[in-house]
């Protein structure tokens, strides 16, 4: 089950689980589990369709094949998660974190994943009949366009610079490295002008009179 060796409520939960004869499926299908750490774990091909997962941190997990329809994943952490092939039909992941994460071949129909942010996500394969993407983050104009031929609705899902996190990245990699180079060559011309002192005036001396002898 477990990828990684993160300490975890849910190792309890499993262990608890599985004295009582209680499968790994059994156990997660239609549970709350919110706000749980399950980073990391291998629930690959489980079904877990139904299960409160709101908040819960999913990063690095792998579910690939899973049944995770009708579950709830509001604001869940699912960065770099594998979800190829998932069915991921009817579910709630409003405000959910899938950059990176891998959703090739994933079933996606009338699924909910307005304001989640999919930048760098891979939706190659997926099936977004009726699915919702509205102020979206991370989309690229090509990619929306697609889904909506696809039958999705992407509403005002954005790839601009206005949002939180690429603003910061704007400022961190582009904006604040050129104001430094601008501020360090004006630094540079004043030094520059300051070392050339400039060169002194000649003096012209006066050349003596002649007295007229009387």
């Amino acid at each position: 089950m477990k990828i990684n060796s993160k300490p975890s409520p849910c190792d309890d939960f499993f262990e608890e689980a599985r004295r009582a004869g209680i499968t790994d499926t059994e156990a997660l299908a239609g549970k709350k589990l919110s706000g749980y750490n399950l980073s990391g774990y291998d629930l690959s091909n489980l079904n877990l369709s139904g299960t409160i997962l709101n908040g819960t941190d999913l990063s690095h997990s792998k579910m690939s094949g899973a049944n995770l329809q009708n579950t709830q994943l509001r604001g869940a952490d699912l960065t770099k998660a594998k979800l190829c092939g998932a069915n991921l039909s009817d579910a709630n992941l409003n405000g959910a974190d899938l950059s990176g994460a891998d959703l090739s071949g994933a079933i996606l129909c009338r699924a909910n994943f307005s304001n989640a942010d999919l930048s760098g996500a891979d939706l190659s394969g997926i099936d977004v009949r009726d699915t919702k993407f509205s102020e979206n983050l991370g989309l690229p104009q090509s990619i929306q366009r697609k889904l909506k031929l696809q039958g999705a609705d992407v509403g005002n899902s954005t790839n601009s610079i206005n949002s939180g996190k690429e603003l910061k990245w704007w400022l961190k990699v582009i904006i604040v490295p050129i104001l430094i180079a601008l501020i360090g060559s004006g630094v540079s011309i004043i030094n520059a002008l300051k070392s050339q002192s400039p060169k002194p005036m000649p003096t012209l001396n006066a050349e003596p009179t002649e007295q007229k002898e009387g």
